[in-house]
């Protein structure tokens, strides 16, 4: 049977983790990739005259977390390969 101490300690190394340079989700990670797709927004934002580029009409947040994040190809391939999930 599981031990609810050793569940306890796993969570908690698990959210812990968040602040622990050498894990692979550190905190300045992420802020350095939200900076990074700020960046890219306001970029495509002031070139929004250019067709060719993507969508930035619905807002930094639709633009940075929408659904075509989540859902393109590679995404896809990377929920498989961290979570094991079948094809």
């Amino acid at each position: 049977m599981f031990d609810f101490e050793d569940i306890l300690a796993s969570s908690i190394v698990n959210w812990i983790s968040v602040i622990v340079p050498g894990q692979r989700v550190f905190v300045l990670y992420l802020f350095t990739a939200l900076i990074m797709g700020m960046i890219s927004y306001l970029y495509f934002k002031v070139r929004s005259n250019n067709k060719n580029g993507p969508d930035v009409s619905g807002g930094a947040t639709r633009y940075l977390f929408g659904n075509n994040a989540y859902t393109h190809k590679s995404a896809r391939q990377d929920y498989k390969y961290f979570w094991g999930c079948p094809r």
